[in-house]
């Protein structure tokens, strides 16, 4: 069953939190319904090695950041811990108030904006609230946030962009090749703007590792091949295909695998600020509507060619396939 599986359904060297201690933290409500086991694979997925404290998961030891199995609330305690309307499943992350000095500048598509108004949440505890969003999308659940109270739930047709993650890197001029039929005209280019590109899309990425890896050695042994930009288009809709190594994989790496990848499909829109605004206008959403069925045709197309897994702007999996098609030498 292994560390989350057994995690999920408490072992005996776990608590129950208090009623104190579930309003002060932050809480992933869920519906009654949802699959515990579908929560737990979810929650493997992006974090594949956190080891288990007392019954918690470790999310980071700094503060350090716990995230606790789920737990039925009675009415009573939904009242006592400050759970309002129909929720009675809960996850609770424990971990220390970690803000930003500066009151937020804009809006966010999660409404994290209206419930950190005199700063947002950094370090831990902004990556432990990054999981609760993800997973409250994935499941149509929401999370309460600690002290104000305030409920966010995430829309899930926020979510457009993909990543593919293998271990197949393919040189610009095989991916072309591989998408020719779907994206005839599109193109490729090293780009010296790889760093500005990465940072402007709706996924921030830690850029650290993407920009000038062509002279670092892998751990395998030679070059680490150079990340690239392919730029396309599809039924009216312009996407970017961001190709670079990656030092941390969703799937495991054969253990003579020089490199792992992941390709990155996004939509490259022309109004980044809709695509952050809570309540986007009826143009933007049917535009995204189209987005979203682009995205998805071409991360099937990257798929079918190198194998791997697809997951979505909140590293969920959305589709995996098996090793990649036996077609020669790379």
């Amino acid at each position: 069953m292994g560390v989350l599986g057994q995690w999920w359904r408490r072992p005996g060297g776990g608590r129950r939190l208090t009623a104190s201690e579930l309003a002060g933290a932050h809480l992933l409500l869920l519906p009654s319904d949802v699959p515990q086991a579908e929560v737990s694979a979810a929650v493997r997925c992006r974090c594949p090695d956190a080891p288990s404290r007392s019954g918690a998961l470790v999310l980071s030891e700094d503060g350090p950041a716990l995230l606790h199995p789920a737990l039925d609330l009675s009415p009573r305690a939904a009242a006592r811990a400050g759970v309002t309307g129909p929720w009675r499943r809960a996850l609770a992350l424990a971990v220390p108030p970690q803000r930003e000095a500066t009151h937020p500048l804009g809006p966010d598509r999660d409404g994290l904006h209206r419930a950190f108004p005199a700063g947002l949440p950094t370090g831990s505890e902004a990556e432990g609230l990054r999981l609760l969003l993800g997973l409250a999308r994935r499941f149509g659940g929401a999370v309460r946030i600690a002290g104000s109270g305030e409920v966010l739930e995430p829309d899930p047709l926020r979510a457009v962009d993909h990543l593919v993650r293998t271990t197949t890197w393919l040189e610009p001029e095989d991916l072309l090749e591989a998408l020719g039929d779907l994206l005839p005209d599109a193109e490729a280019a090293r780009s010296g703007d790889l760093e500005e590109l990465v940072d402007g899309g709706p996924v921030p990425l830690d850029v650290d590792h993407l920009v000038d890896l062509g002279d670092a050695d892998a751990d395998a042994g030679g070059p680490v091949p150079e990340p690239y930009v392919v730029s396309a288009a599809l039924d009216g809709i312009d996407v970017l295909l961001l190709v670079h190594p990656e030092e941390e994989m969703t799937v495991p790496a054969p253990a003579d695998a020089a490199t792992t990848t992941t390709y990155e499909v996004r939509w490259d829109s022309t109004d980044g600020g809709a695509r952050l605004a809570e309540e986007p206008d009826e143009r933007h959403r049917a535009e995204r509507a189209r987005a979203q069925a682009v995205v998805a045709r071409v991360s099937a197309a990257v798929l079918d060619r190198t194998g791997g897994i697809i997951l979505d702007e909140d590293l969920l999996p959305v589709l995996a396939a098996g090793p990649p098609p036996g077609r020669g030498p790379r």
